[in-house]
């Protein structure tokens, strides 16, 4: 539970394709505050919305979770950065399938971004070959009342606070 709890996070905050890079250059951090994240995955007609606090420590934390988690799934991870686009092409192994991703992330300064990984499984894994997500990141200010770094609402009402106790329910 703990592992798929952050694996959550890291998709959802959109640094799930920016941690992958375990040993490339520097990744830009985002704006102190709420982030808005709307993420769409192949087959689904629905776009996803996710709200997210987050200051410098909480992002280098989730930078530092995902690195170890593509370090223990992934052989290959190779990253590029070029003025405020980041690219990603990995190679990892997800229960006996093998994914091959693309991913290229285009920061607006520090208060937006748009993500987009294509990805191919060989084998199919859970019936699908060929997957494209689209992530759309935006900072909207402070956060709320009742919402402190870390604090995630995801998709359905899932409330989470990440840090480096792993993930539990949000206060």
């Amino acid at each position: 539970m703990r592992r798929k709890a952050l694996g959550l996070a890291c998709l959802t905050l959109g640094l799930g394709v920016a941690a992958g890079a375990i040993a490339g250059p520097p990744m830009p951090y985002s704006k102190p505050g709420l982030w808005v994240l709307d993420q769409q995955v192949t087959k689904s007609k629905s776009t996803f919305e996710s709200k997210v606090c987050i200051d410098k420590a909480t992002q280098g934390y989730l930078i530092q979770a995902g690195q170890s988690t593509q370090k223990s799934m992934c052989s290959r991870n190779d990253t590029s950065v070029m003025g405020a686009t980041v690219r990603i092409d990995s190679l990892c192994k997800i229960g006996g399938s093998n994914l091959t991703s693309h991913s290229e992330i285009t920061y607006a300064g520090d208060s937006a971004f748009h993500g987009v990984t294509t990805g191919h499984f060989s084998p199919a894994f859970m019936g699908s070959s060929d997957t494209r997500a689209t992530q759309d990141g935006k900072w909207t200010g402070a956060c709320p009342a009742g919402m402190q770094p870390g604090d995630m609402i995801g998709p359905h009402g899932i409330r989470l606070h990440i840090g480096p106790d792993g993930p539990r329910p949000m206060h």
